[in-house]
């Protein structure tokens, strides 16, 4: 590297360089030169205020980041990034063996291929495996948390051996929900209890053979007694959940919501508050979301009523956050 860097600049050699062929650190060298001096020609003789330099469009960038030897075919939708990625590929001197092809019907190129319920399913979190058994992934603050289950497979050997059959397919899959769905920092698979020490082994070095080439070098690390496989992962940017999705306004992130026993408990206690006043109404109207409001029709409503010596009218209300409920007399409304 020193000796072809240029008089007066310097190079940020990141690890992912590790281990990389010269001729390919050399062609990024040039690229990057020759970005450069564009930039310094700009500026030089351009008139400020004056754009110098973007970044790459998002499709050319994933090309740039994400192209391997894996990959032996590119296709793109639009002419105009198709020249473009022609143009980069060039640049950078890629002796890949990608193909680029252009997508030139009017189909749309999701479609085409039958890729949307791919698309559709890439954040649910359940993902099925071939024999039966599936994977549940689930988000924390701290870590990824990936648990195999063996669902509808019962196998038609011993029970180690069905085990094994589940275990190996979630292993390459997990390899590739962490690429799909980019997810970064600390994950733990919970396995399916394995006995043997031989196949403990045996999962491990499946896992890291099936995260090789994976770009942000996961790391496994050994199993525990409980069958627990810690990974870490780099995390160059947001997993591909927080990119789509926003946090649920309803349940804020959790997952869950009160249930309606549980709402109706505070709307009995709320009530019991109210009824001790003085010249408390006998005439109440409970408004809830329209699934609560089935509980306490079905359940709740005349015991209340006997409770209170009132009368109580429930109204559905859609627009009411499913944990919300308003309580109204003649002159006065509790919430």
């Amino acid at each position: 590297m020193a000796a072809h860097k240029p008089e007066g600049l310097g190079f940020v050699v990141r690890t992912l360089a590790e281990g990389v062929p010269d001729e390919l650190l050399l062609a990024d060298i040039r690229q990057l030169l020759a970005t450069w001096q564009v930039i310094s020609a700009r500026a030089q003789h351009g008139q400020a205020p004056l754009h110098l330099y973007r970044e790459l469009d998002l499709s050319v960038r994933i090309v740039r980041d994400y192209l391997t030897e894996q990959v032996d075919k590119i296709i793109l939708d639009d002419a105009v990034v198709y020249k473009r990625v022609c143009e980069l590929l060039g640049d950078m001197g890629s002796s890949l063996p990608t193909k680029l092809v252009l997508h030139e019907s009017k189909d749309d190129v999701f479609a085409y291929y039958q890729l949307n319920d791919q698309i559709a399913g890439i954040s649910d979190r359940k993902v099925w495996l071939d024999c039966g058994g599936y994977l549940v992934i689930d988000y924390t603050e701290a870590m990824t948390v990936i648990d195999v289950n063996s669902g509808k497979f019962s196998g038609n050997v011993n029970l180690e051996d069905t085990v094994m059959q589940i275990n190996r397919q979630a292993a390459a899959q997990i390899a590739r929900q962490l690429r799909l769905r980019d997810i970064g920092g600390i994950i733990v698979v919970d396995f399916i209890d394995m006995h043997s020490e031989e196949n403990q082994k045996e999962i491990i070095a499946l896992l890291n053979s099936v995260l090789a080439d994976d770009k942000m070098k996961p790391k496994v690390q050994d199993i525990t007694v409980l069958n627990l496989v810690e990974i870490t992962r780099k995390k160059a940017r947001q997993n591909l959940s927080t990119v789509l999705y926003n946090t649920c306004p309803t349940c804020q992130g959790s997952g869950r919501v009160q249930s309606p026993e549980t709402i109706s408990v505070e709307i009995r206690r709320r009530l019991r508050h109210l009824m001790s006043k003085r010249m408390a109404a006998k005439n109440v109207l409970i408004q809830v979301h329209p699934l609560v409001a089935e509980w306490l029709i079905k359940h709740d409503v005349k015991h209340m009523e006997r409770e209170f010596s009132c009368s109580i009218s429930v109204e559905p209300d859609e627009r009411l956050h499913v944990e919300a409920f308003a309580i109204l007399d003649n002159t006065a409304l509790d919430k």
